[in-house]
């Protein structure tokens, strides 16, 4: 731009700088923020929704929280809202550690689970719940038969 002589003062500079990587005034990353829900780990949603929140200028740190907590997993989501963190550095931190155990318990031998998230993955989670106990008693491999009291005409009419 300089050798085609368009910016003839360092305040063209800074306008040119500005037009080219300034924020269209056609995105809207507050509604973005409002939306973003969890589709992969709770490090993959926090990098999301830190790149669009340091793109919003005068959002309190209550708020932060308030978009942060609902956009995560439900089983993660449950964890962190029971413990009503006060600050977005506590609900981060209980969301890993929540996402960690997830992971370790559906490790377990008993779990059929699919819970597995990976950094490159975009799907969202899911896990998997164990398999219902099977019933304390066997049923039995014949029904018994009920005995069954066959009735005249008479007792019947007398009844």
């Amino acid at each position: 731009m300089a050798r085609n002589h368009q910016l003839p003062k360092w305040i063209g500079f800074l306008q040119a700088i500005e037009a080219r990587f300034a924020q269209s005034p056609y995105e809207d990353p507050t509604g973005q923020l409002f939306k973003l829900t969890q589709r992969g780990s709770v490090r993959e949603y926090l990098a999301q929704f830190e790149a669009l929140a340091n793109r919003i200028t005068g959002l309190s740190p209550s708020s932060l929280l308030s978009y942060f907590i609902p956009g995560l997993e439900p089983d993660i989501r449950r964890e962190v809202q029971a413990l009503q963190p006060m600050m977005l550095v506590h609900a981060t931190g209980l969301a890993r550690l929540q996402e960690e155990k997830l992971q370790e318990h559906c490790k377990g031998p008993w779990s059929r689970s699919t819970f597995n998230p990976s950094p490159s993955s975009s799907t969202p989670l899911s896990v998997a719940l164990p398999t219902p106990p099977l019933p304390l008693l066997p049923s039995p491999a014949k029904p018994l038969p009920l005995p069954i009291k066959r009735l005249s005409p008479d007792e019947l009419a007398s009844r």
